[in-house]
């Protein structure tokens, strides 16, 4: 970005000549790209295309020891802030946490506390949030290192 005009430079596509029939002698009918063009407008474009081919490695949200330890759906009512939290999932370049305290293994239906927008009790889909990216595109992780708590301990 230039600093003074706060605007991005336009590159454009640079050719150089092809080799015609190994005679040595540049063809103009011809060319090949060095530099893929960037459009000022949408800089970030070149650097999204150039990583395509990396497979950004993502966390399994739930493993099938941790589905084990949490409780069906709707064996917590009644418990309010006093229900277990088993799981905590965040967004790592946002401000979004999942406390799971209830999960359909099956279907991947999960109740808990949604800490986004707004603090609340409600149900979530996981497999909704193993396909969800955040601003930056980094996907929803797990922190490993969250133990069952009481939601109301959960900030």
């Amino acid at each position: 970005m230039d600093p003074l005009s706060g605007a991005w430079p336009l590159l454009s596509v640079v050719r150089i000549p092809a080799i015609k029939n190994g005679s040595g002698m540049p063809s103009l009918t011809s060319s090949r790209s060095l530099v893929p063009a960037v459009d000022s407008r949408n800089p970030e474009k070149l650097f999204l295309s150039e990583h395509k081919h990396i497979d950004h490695h993502t966390m399994k949200l739930i493993t099938k020891a941790l589905a084990k330890q949490i409780p069906p759906l709707y064996s917590q009512d009644g418990k309010g802030q006093d229900a277990t939290a088993y799981v905590k999932l965040f967004t790592p370049d946002s401000s979004w946490t999942w406390y799971i305290t209830e999960m359909d293994p099956e279907t991947g239906e999960c109740f808990g506390l949604v800490d986004g927008h707004e603090r609340e009790l409600g149900y979530f889909s996981l497999p909704e949030l193993e396909s969800i990216k955040g601003p930056l595109g980094l996907p929803i992780e797990r922190d490993r290192f969250f133990d069952p708590t009481p939601i109301s301990n959960c900030k």
